[in-house]
C-alpha cells in the first residue's frame, strides 16, 4: 500500500498506488456512468428518471459482492495451483505461460480445460461468450449511432426521418466497426500488453479522460463552440 502523494518522489510514480487507483477509478467511473453512450443508452431504456436512478444505485451496490467474489476467485486459483498435491498441474501451467510469452491470462483457461468437467467447462465458456457479445453489441451500437447521426446524417444532409436510408447505413457502419474493433483486439493480443485487466484499464483510461473533459466542458461552459 503506497500512500505517497508527493509528486517529486519516486514512489509517487509507481505503477500501482492507493491514490493512483482512487483517482483513476473515480475518473473512469464518472466518465463511464456520466457520458459513455454505452451506458447512457441503457439509462434511456429504463423508462423514467426514477427507474434510472434506482438501477444506477443497485448497480453500484451489487458491484461490491461481485468484485469480492472475483478477487476471492483469483486467490482460490493461487491456492489451488500451489497445493502440494497439484505440483504437476502447476508445472503444466507454468509451461503454458512460458510458451505464450509470459501470458498470465492463461491461468483461467488452463484451469477450465484441465480441472473442470467437460459439461461445466462448456457452461463457463458459454457464459464468457454471452457476456462478451452483450458488451460488444452495446459498443458497436453506440459507435454506429454516433457515426450515422453525427457524421453521415450531418454531412450528407439526410433528414432525421429517413429511416430506411439510416438503417441501411447503420448496418454497413456496424459491420465496418466490427471489423475494426476485431482487428484492434487481435493487435492488442499480439502486442502482449500484459494482463487483461491492466490492458483494459489502459485502453479505457486513454479514452475516458478526454471523454469526461469534453462532457464537463459542455456542461459547465457556455463559451465552448
Amino acid at each position: 500500500f503506497t500512500w505517497d502523494s508527493d509528486f517529486w518522489t519516486a514512489r509517487f510514480w509507481m505503477e500501482l498506488t492507493v491514490w493512483g487507483i482512487f483517482w483513476g477509478t473515480l475518473v473512469t467511473n464518472v466518465a463511464a456512468y456520466g457520458s459513455d453512450q454505452v451506458l447512457v443508452q441503457r439509462y434511456i431504456s429504463a423508462g423514467s428518471g426514477k427507474m434510472m436512478t434506482k438501477s444506477l444505485i443497485f448497480s453500484a451496490i451489487i458491484q461490491i459482492p461481485v468484485f469480492v467474489m472475483l478477487y476471492l476467485l483469483g486467490l482460490g486459483f493461487f491456492a489451488y495451483y500451489h497445493a502440494p498435491e497439484n505440483t504437476a498441474l502447476l508445472a503444466s501451467l507454468n509451461e503454458l505461460i512460458a510458451d505464450t510469452g509470459d501470458n498470465r491470462n492463461m491461468v483461467m483457461p488452463h484451469f477450465i480445460i484441465h480441472v473442470l468437467p467437460a459439461s461445466l467447462a462448456g457452461l463457463v465458456f458459454a457464459g464468457l461468450f454471452a457476456a462478451t457479445m452483450s458488451v460488444f453489441s452495446s459498443g458497436l451500437n453506440s459507435l454506429s449511432t454516433v457515426t450515422c447521426v453525427d457524421f453521415i446524417q450531418r454531412f450528407r444532409r439526410l433528414q432525421a426521418n429517413s429511416t430506411d436510408v439510416t438503417v441501411t447505413y447503420a448496418r454497413w457502419v456496424t459491420f465496418v466497426w466490427g471489423v475494426v474493433v476485431t482487428m484492434a483486439a487481435i493487435g492488442v493480443y499480439f502486442a502482449r500488453m500484459g494482463l487483461i485487466v491492466e490492458t483494459a484499464v489502459a485502453v479505457i483510461g486513454f479514452f475516458s479522460g478526454p471523454l469526461l473533459g469534453m462532457y464537463l466542458l459542455g456542461m459547465f461552459s457556455m463559451r465552448a463552440n
